[in-house]
């Protein structure tokens, strides 16, 4: 199952530093991306979500509620890592006052 935005969805909907990013995923791995620093974060894996997002997010089924503790330090790609031969895919988020885009297939974004 590929990521589904769920909210924000619209392309220039801005994200605020502490929003919360709502996506479909029926993968075991969710990590994500920060390019400024080119740091990733595994944010849930094996049924538990790790420590920065273990107090405010939740999985219902196959819907996620990402919220980081301490904020978003900068604007944070979701990624998704698919455990087959299919190729992983992701999802950017683009700090406030810019457009987000999903380009299937874990290509790049485009800001708009």
């Amino acid at each position: 199952m590929a990521i589904t935005p769920v909210y924000p969805v619209a392309d220039g909907v801005p994200l605020a530093r502490t929003e919360a990013i709502v996506f479909d995923s029926g993968e075991r791995i969710i990590s994500v991306f920060y390019a400024v620093s080119g740091v990733e974060e595994v944010v849930y894996r094996a049924g538990r979500f790790a420590l920065l997002y273990s107090r405010r997010s939740t999985r219902v089924g196959n819907r996620f509620t990402l919220l980081r503790h301490g904020g978003w330090p900068s604007a944070p790609t979701l990624q998704e890592d698919v455990c087959s031969a299919a190729a992983s895919e992701s999802l950017q988020f683009i700090p406030s006052n810019a457009a987000l885009q999903l380009i299937p297939g874990g290509e790049e974004l485009e800001l708009l």
